[in-house]
């Protein structure tokens, strides 16, 4: 393979790698930070994309579990 095919393949990975990594802290901020309906919406692409239903319910002091364990790891 010539080495200017190499490295086009390579800079369209690594692009894609960068597009992949913000949309998941898109998602994950748009489900921590945005309204319910985002969480409801991710849920609904996750269920038809995997072809099952897993139970899911919103923990209301996830805050307070993080820095629980923020603090263990330290």
């Amino acid at each position: 393979m010539p080495i200017d095919k190499y490295m086009y393949i390579r800079k369209a990975a690594e692009i894609e790698e960068i597009a992949f990594r913000m949309q998941i802290i898109s998602d994950i901020n748009a489900a921590f930070n945005g309204p319910r309906d985002r969480m409801i919406e991710l849920h609904r692409v996750y269920t038809e994309l995997m072809g099952f239903n897993i139970e899911w319910r919103a923990d209301l002091n996830w805050e307070d579990k993080l820095r629980q364990y923020a603090s263990i790891q330290k």
